[in-house]
């Protein structure tokens, strides 16, 4: 999967919290085993397109809100 896919999910700071080259491996929203803090991540990814055989750039942000009873 390596060629194929890349991600990576920063703090607003920059720092790098979690990255992956398996399209299949989820975050579970830990760092360290803690749980992190509500707020808005960073994440870039990086696929191969099939249709085109180029790689594409994704940018965005990941919103993060704890569960309320």
């Amino acid at each position: 999967f390596s060629d194929d896919f890349d991600i990576a999910v920063f703090n607003r700071w920059g720092k790098l919290l979690f990255e992956s080259n398996n399209p299949e491996t989820c975050w579970n929203l830990t760092v360290n085993g803690e749980r992190i803090s509500d707020g808005t991540y960073f994440y870039i990814a990086h696929y191969r397109s099939q249709c085109k055989s180029k790689t594409v750039e994704l940018r965005g942000t990941i919103s993060v809100l704890s569960e309320r009873d």
